[in-house]
């Protein structure tokens, strides 16, 4: 993919052009080596820390969310995590036949679960139910 770029001297239009996204990184690293003396982090010294952590520190504002590398599964869990807030405010055999049922096989197909949880379940219907899943 290519990007179009501008290039300015003296603030009259010099050069028109474009580049392709592959070869930012070439960019990036000139200007990172340009301007790393201008970043002090407490532990290295003064225009020595690693490229990525001044990327990760001042590449993107703060709170600007999940990393994106863990967007999709945190939206997951949110959706998994809606449907259990739905349900919730019920008694517990109705919240766990109303929940997301693979969701609840999967819960529960530990091999500790039935171990741990069987023998000291104190209500016989929530462990007739599960054991029917």
């Amino acid at each position: 993919m290519r990007i179009g770029y501008i290039k300015r001297k003296n603030s009259s239009l010099s050069e028109i052009g474009s580049l392709y996204v592959e070869e930012l990184s070439h960019y990036e690293k000139n200007a990172y080596n340009k301007n790393k003396g201008r970043y002090n982090i407490p532990g290295f010294r003064k225009g020595k820390a690693p490229q990525a952590m001044i990327e990760k520190l001042f590449g993107t504002e703060f709170g600007g969310g999940y990393p994106p590398e863990r967007v999709v599964p945190e939206q997951a869990n949110k959706k998994i995590l809606d449907s259990v807030k739905a349900v919730t405010h019920k008694d517990m055999l109705t919240i766990l036949k109303e929940i997301d049922q693979d969701f609840l096989k999967e819960t529960i197909s530990g091999e500790k679960f039935a171990e741990l949880f069987y023998p000291n379940c104190q209500v016989p219907e929530i462990a007739e139910y599960l054991k029917s899943l």
